[in-house]
Formats: C-alpha cells, structure tokens, sequence
C-alpha cells in the first residue's frame, strides 16, 4: 500500500477513534452493524477460499456474508458485545503476560480467561462496558497509529510481541482514553434530572473538549501528511492524539472549579479572555510534554515554547499569532461566550428524555415509584420521590440534597447517601463516614462506606432516634 494511502487510513481511524471517545453510546448501533460486516466478511473469505480454491470465490463469500452480517448485527448485538469485550479483555491481557516474558503458551491461557470474563462483564454491566469497549478500541486504534508499519499485516504473535514491546505506552494511551470515556459518556452526559442552567454548563465543557479534540486531529493530520523533517504545523497547534483527553479533562475540570466559586466565568470578559489564553499556553503544551515525556519514558524538552523564538521568522510569527491570539478567541467566542439558543436546548431537553437505554435498543426502563418519608426529626411528615439518582443527607448544602438545619450537630456535613440499584433491584443505604453513625430501625450501626440493602417498609435514624426515615412505595 502507498504510504500516501496508508496515512489517509490512519488519519481516518484515528478520527472515528476520537468520535467513539466522545460519542460512543450514540454510534453504539453503527459499531455493531460494523462488527457485524468485518466478522461476516472475515468468516466469508474463510469460507469462500476452502470451498472454492481461489482467490474469486473467496472474495464473493467474504460479500456475501459482510452484507449478511450486517443485517444480523444488531439483532445479535449481545453476542457481538461479549466477543468485542472478550477479544479486548483477551489482547490486553495476553500483551501484559507477553511484556512480562511469560511464554506463548501463558499468553493463550491468560487470553481465553479474560476473553470469558470480559464478555461476561459486558452482559452484567452493559452500557458501562459498552463506554468501556469502545474507549478501549478507540485507544488501540490511536496506540496502532503509532506503530511503525501497519499492525494488520503482522500475525497475531508478532503483534502481542510488538504491543509487549510499547507496553508502558498502550497501557498509558488506554488508561487515558477509557477514564475520559468514562468520564465525558457518563458525568457530562446529559442527563433527564439537569435544570436548563445544567445543560448549558454541560454543553460548555463539551464544546471545550470538541475545540481542543478538533485540534488535536488537525495536528495530527499535518504531522501525518507533511514531510519527513518538515513539520512546523504540528508543533504550532500543539496537542496531540495522546495528550488531548487530558488537555480536555484538565480544561473541563478547570471550568468547573471557577463555577464551584460561584459564577465562575460567567462574567469578567477579561477573565475568560485570561483562561482562554492560559489553556492555548500553559494546560495544552504541559500536558502535551507531559505525556510525550511519558510515552518515550525520558524527559521531552518543551519544542512548543521553542517557536516562540527559534526558527524561520514566518514559524514564529505565526505561533505567536495562533497561540496568543487566533487560538484564545476560538476558545473565548466558540466555547465561554457562546450562548445557547432555545432550539438547542429543546435538543438537549429531548435527548436527555430518550435515556441511554432507548441509545443502545434496551427496553425502556419503568419508572421507580418510591418515597422517603419523615418519620420523626426536622422532616416529619415530608415525602420525598426518589428515582435512580442518588440521594445526599447531610448538613452542607453544596454536597447534600436532603439539608439539615446547621444546629442538628448529630447529622454530619455529608452524612449518608441513599441510591437505587438497578442489577439488584433494590435501594441501598450507605453511611458516609460519619460522626453519629447511620442505623437500621433494630439499631444496627452501618459500617462506613458499606451499602445495605433496604426494603421497603424499613426504617432508618441518622444519629439518633429523633430524625428517623422509612422507605415507601
């Protein structure tokens, strides 16, 4: 294959890697109709070829059942989840055993196990591990980029031994890609509880992630396509495939922050033109030298800063141009002063009522009819709804739902927390480490950090007897 051609594939991967970073649950039905062509095709050229002898029929038999495949996929989306989430359990597992020099046959054994568990912990936690399986592809794909040559024409050996090889950076790109995964797909997702302020602070972050992961893969597509030796792009925009989750990350959870101290960003006009100057700076560049540095286990010297005063006079003006100016107004007028409008969040109001299950073609779930009550204390005779949102007793506003009065010394800040499990169908109660302790109706103290189930019917008193809740349907 040219290598002209062998970059544009990979440029290409690496793109609908990202975009099942960002939204793997709602190209959940795309993966699977593609799982179901590349199995069906694989399995047709195997087929083909032993019936046929030549090279025809099996291309005919690999067509044939991709577009059977593909028809079939998503009916048997559970079956393809589980080999999907095996073979990943299976290669991660089987390149650990082979960096850490067990022989061949160990690699076998090891992978068989975590091909059966890995599958089996995709039927049991099901959307979570969907998040996970595609994060994990989405890594391999960017961590396979890398490689010199492309992996596809290795043998499966000869690619454990090359994965053992880089094991410190797949394990480092994976851990990367699937903890933002998780985080992106499940704490900034919306979600059918967010008031309208909620969603427009979660469309903030996203849009800042979608900025920063826009950039990355212009970076990366002029570091792939430039010469050899000629890449003054690349190090103009900065971050990269790896260090852009973290970059995002660090750059969400600073968003956050500044809203925590009440208001945040939301009204200095010097002040977002401040941050949005300090990500295109400082966040963006340290963790793109971070992680670089990581990778190569040696320290990187920081080539981002050099432009600013080494080089052609054309590379430094414009990195001064797109660092200090272009790159902050992007982030200042497409992401902190962006204003949503009523239409988008309409969108957002209705996809947050589809619910992830309806995403992924679950049965919808049925609502929970369940009630707190006040038996005795500050909230006698209230009734609190729950749902399957977990619910906060404590006596700090910032982190309880359920407030006590600041007098109430027996109640701590953040005292208990009540949640809905759905795999054991069943709300649980759980003491979060508090002073006067969390007990059943019988007396029975919780251990900290230890859910019980309740029942509904059951009692339970924070402290003392005087602030006494029962669970109702």
């Amino acid at each position: 294959m040219p290598p002209i051609a062998q970059n544009i594939i990979n440029i290409l991967t690496c793109a609908l890697a990202v975009a099942f970073v960002l939204w793997g649950l709602r190209l959940f039905k795309v993966y699977i109709i593609f799982i179901g062509v590349v199995f069906g095709g694989a399995l047709g050229f195997v087929l083909g070829a032993l019936i046929g002898h030549n090279n025809a029929a099996a291309l005919a038999g690999a067509v044939l059942l991709a577009i059977v495949g593909g028809f079939i996929a998503w009916p048997l989306q559970k079956v393809l989840v589980f080999i999907a989430a095996g073979a990943a359990g299976a290669l991660l597992g089987a390149a650990v055993a082979a960096a850490l020099k067990a022989p061949p046959d160990a690699w076998w054994v090891i992978g068989v196990i975590l091909f059966i568990l890995g599958g089996l912990a995709a039927l049991a936690l099901y959307e979570l591990c969907v998040i996970i399986m595609l994060s994990f592809g989405a890594a391999q794909n960017v961590f396979q980029a890398l490689l010199p040559g492309p992996a596809w024409r290795l043998s499966l050996e000869q690619m454990l031994r090359l994965y053992a090889q880089h094991i410190w950076a797949f394990l480092l790109i994976t851990t990367l890609y699937v903890g933002f995964g998780l985080c992106f797909q499940r704490v900034f997702e919306y979600s059918p509880q967010d008031d309208q302020q909620e969603r427009t602070l979660k469309a903030l972050y996203r849009r800042a992630t979608y900025l920063i992961a826009g950039l990355a893969l212009l970076a990366y597509l002029a570091n792939t396509l430039a010469p050899v030796g000629v890449r003054p792009w690349y190090y103009i925009l900065g971050a990269n495939l790896i260090s852009w989750p973290l970059s995002a990350l660090v750059t969400t959870l600073a968003l956050v922050f500044f809203r925590r101290l009440g208001g945040g960003l939301q009204g200095s006009p010097w002040l977002q033109a401040a941050f949005s100057l300090a990500v295109g700076l400082v966040v963006m560049p340290l963790c793109d030298w971070l992680l670089t540095s990581l990778l190569l286990l040696k320290m990187r010297p920081p080539v981002f800063y050099y432009l600013f005063v080494e080089g052609p006079p054309w590379i430094i003006a414009v990195k001064w141009i797109y660092s200090c100016l272009v790159f902050p107004a992007l982030f200042f007028f497409g992401v902190l002063r962006w204003t949503p409008s009523q239409e988008f969040q309409q969108k957002a109001a209705r996809f947050a009522k589809t619910g992830t299950t309806q995403r992924l073609g679950l049965a919808p779930r049925a609502p929970i009819q369940a009630y707190l009550v006040g038996v005795t204390g500050v909230f006698a005779g209230e009734k609190f709804p729950l749902d399957e949102q977990e619910i906060v007793l404590g006596r700090d506003p910032s982190v309880a739902n359920l407030v006590f009065p600041q007098d109430q010394k027996m109640v701590s800040r953040r005292h208990a927390a009540l949640r809905y499990s759905r795999s054991r169908r069943r709300f649980l109660l759980e003491d979060l480490g508090s002073t006067g302790g969390t007990f059943l109706a019988d007396g029975q103290r919780l251990g900290a950090q230890r859910p019980s189930p309740l029942a509904f019917g059951d009692s339970f008193f924070l402290g003392e007897p005087r602030q006494t809740f029962r669970l109702v349907q």
